[in-house]
């Protein structure tokens, strides 16, 4: 796959869907864009940016290492920094267990939260897993409002070509698969 794709239908460039999308649902208060530092909330990031439409980014900060932390603060200067309410080791006391793949409760407590009764940017693509493949582009967030997933189409090889063709600044740590 890539970005622009000759189809029997025509030629179908994803970036610009993306932008559409972004432009289509823009409320008057603007995003609430769900923010990791990963490699698909940048693409999601530099969209919005590219689009022209109005969005505060938002990073909740779980158990990220340092690096995310640092580069974040310096490449996304605008992104605002939240720290959880309850650290991971509160929650694993309270729920007995740590968090699992199969019970994932620390994702809905400390990444989840925000942006409640706002439209929600996110990088979600059903690349990713078997679950998020049942996902739509656009939801119902669990906790209020609605959530977009501008890329959920986008396979690895086409976040990772945005990526290069735009020349984002990317962590070491992102590149583990050689690709950036």
């Amino acid at each position: 796959m890539a970005l622009v794709e000759e189809t029997l239908f025509g030629t179908v460039d994803k970036v610009q869907m993306a932008i559409e999308r972004l432009k289509t649902f823009e409320p008057p208060e603007g995003y609430y864009l769900a923010f990791s530092g990963g490699k698909d909330s940048q693409c999601i990031y530099h969209l919005a940016e590219m689009a022209g439409v109005k969005f505060d980014a938002h990073f909740n900060r779980a158990m990220e290492p340092p690096e995310v932390i640092q580069f974040i603060r310096k490449y996304y200067p605008k992104v605002q920094r939240h720290l959880p309410r309850k650290t991971i080791w509160k929650l694993i006391i309270e729920n007995g267990i740590p968090p699992l793949r199969t019970i994932p409760y620390c994702c809905r407590i400390l990444k989840e939260g925000g942006g409640n009764n706002r439209i929600k940017l996110t990088g979600i693509r059903w690349a990713e897993s078997t679950r998020r493949k049942q996902r739509k582009e656009v939801e119902e967030n669990r906790n209020g409002g609605t959530m977009i997933h501008p890329i959920i189409s986008w396979s690895d090889q086409d976040v990772w070509e945005f990526i290069k063709k735009k020349d984002f600044h990317i962590a070491n740590y992102m590149t583990r698969d050689g690709l950036a």
